[in-house]
């Protein structure tokens, strides 16, 4: 009488494996909703791309990361990721360089402050902070964090003597006021326009100001 062997069984899963089945299943769910499963499969198809990419120390430390954002983080600022984006994007290093020239100037003399932070320096509300933006005023820049305001456009309790003025000369988004006043400036003799303004040129700089739109951002 032949007898059989029982047929083999697989392997018990890995628990990586069972790690990537559970959050494989969390993604599912997350994306019963429309739009946050146009977000996900983006976000997947991403990975896919920059993972197969990733080697030696990069996938060792990023797979040993102490959290999942850790590891995220770890894998959008490998240069595989870098090299990835630039293969997808013919736009992708003039969009770094613009990230990197936004990253400078919210970190260039003093940084930035946040709404509550400037309205506990000038003394006034958050709400009053926020009409001195519109009224062009003051200076904010738009991030991911919400509006920031560079710390160099204040003195003490107050902002930067003759600010409004040129701000309201300065006719230029945001972004571009601020990197405006941190450039040099041929208007100016070279000198950049925030240093121009704290030793009190303040019809110099708004002049420079005022010919900035008519000739192209000198």
């Amino acid at each position: 009488m032949t007898t059989l062997s029982p047929p083999p069984t697989a392997p018990p899963a890995s628990d990586p494996y069972r790690d990537l089945v559970a959050a494989t299943a969390r993604l599912l769910r997350l994306g019963e909703r429309a739009d946050r499963a146009v977000l996900l499969a983006r976000v997947l198809d991403g990975l896919a791309d920059v993972v197969p990419s990733l080697r030696g120390e990069t996938l060792r430390s990023a797979a040993q990361a102490s959290t999942a954002y850790a590891a995220l983080l770890q894998i959008v600022n490998s240069p595989a990721a870098a090299e990835e984006w630039r293969a997808h994007d013919p736009f992708a290093e003039a969009r770094r360089r613009g990230v990197e020239a936004k990253r400078h100037i919210l970190a260039v003399e003093g940084g930035a402050l946040t709404v509550g932070q400037v309205a506990e320096r000038l003394g006034i509300t958050t709400a009053a902070v926020d009409k001195r933006r519109r009224q062009g005023k003051l200076l904010a820049l738009d991030t991911v964090r919400g509006n920031l305001y560079p710390a160099w456009q204040f003195v003490g309790d107050d902002t930067l003597p003759g600010l409004p003025r040129v701000l309201t000369a300065l006719d230029a988004l945001p972004w571009t006021q601020a990197s405006w006043f941190l450039s040099a400036n041929g208007y100016l003799g070279d000198e950049c326009p925030l240093a121009a303004l704290r030793r009190g040129a303040i019809d110099a700089v708004t002049e420079a100001a005022d010919a900035f739109g008519e000739q192209g951002g000198t």
